[in-house]
């Protein structure tokens, strides 16, 4: 099997911690972009929505295959870790409605501004 020594182990379990913590990140910044992605392609269209969709699908593409791809040419452990945490994340995210602008203003506190808006 190889030679199985501490610092290996403990450096697996580095790669595995930061690709929880990438995971995060990139979960994040996937429920912005799936979010923005919605509204953008709900709205009519114009050259400036057609920009935004090209930045947004580019933004789902690096964070679901650049850097899980990086982060495995380095450990698999680690890009298998990220794209679950990513997974896990924007699925719970989407589930509790965090894609929808008034959900998030409900839990930022400002909830009056964006009916005043209106």
């Amino acid at each position: 099997m190889g030679d199985v020594s501490i610092s290996s182990v403990l450096s697996q379990v580095l790669y595995c911690l930061s690709g929880y913590f990438f995971g995060m990140f990139a979960s994040r910044f996937g429920v912005i972009s799936f979010r923005n992605l919605k509204y953008t392609l709900q709205e009519p269209n114009d050259f400036i929505k057609l920009v935004s969709l090209v930045f947004y699908a580019a933004a789902i593409a690096v964070l679901w295959v650049a850097f899980p791809a990086v982060l495995a040419r380095y450990t698999q452990a680690g890009g298998i870790v990220m794209l679950v945490t990513t997974a896990y994340y924007v699925r719970l995210a989407l589930k509790l409605g965090y894609h929808q602008p008034q959900v998030i203003a409900k839990k930022q506190g400002s909830s009056k501004r964006l009916k005043n808006s209106k």
